[in-house]
């Protein structure tokens, strides 16, 4: 199992480390994210840490409208997923984060294990299905017109 966390380095050199859960991360200046930084150059909504279960590995996700995001000085794109790893360090605004994967039993965690609370994830409607229930609803009704007529 793992205990990974990270590392924030404030402008002033400070440190702080954080327990980085399966279920990600929501990092920006508003109150509603799980990790709060303020100061110059971060936006309310900045950036989403995920975690894939499949692969075992964390990506950044600058989200829209959110000021510049950097990973190793390189600007990453809004709404654009991008792997990270350790060793590399994630800079927003005048914070630096860097990510400790620790293993706590010597192993790996299982692929398609998510370890953590558990909590109810919703699958986003995919554009194909909303497509193909909403032509199956207008055959029934198409259908239903004829029989009535």
């Amino acid at each position: 199992m793992t205990t990974d966390r990270i590392i924030i380095t404030q402008a002033d050199g400070q440190e702080e480390s954080l327990p980085l859960t399966f279920r990600g991360l929501n990092i920006g200046s508003g109150s509603k994210n799980d990790l709060i930084l303020s100061g110059p150059g971060m936006s309310q909504q900045h950036l989403r840490i995920t975690f894939d279960g499949a692969t075992a590995g964390y990506s950044l996700l600058p989200l829209p409208a959110s000021l510049p995001a950097y990973l190793d000085e390189e600007q990453l794109l809004p709404s654009v997923e991008r792997a990270w790893g350790p060793g590399q360090v994630l800079r927003l605004g005048q914070h630096t984060i860097r990510l400790e994967r620790r293993q706590t039993d010597g192993e790996p965690p299982a692929a398609g294990r998510i370890p953590g609370p558990a909590e109810p994830v919703e699958p986003e409607p995919q554009p194909l299905s909303i497509f193909l229930i909403g032509m199956v609803v207008l055959i029934i009704v198409v259908i239903g017109y004829i029989i009535m007529v």
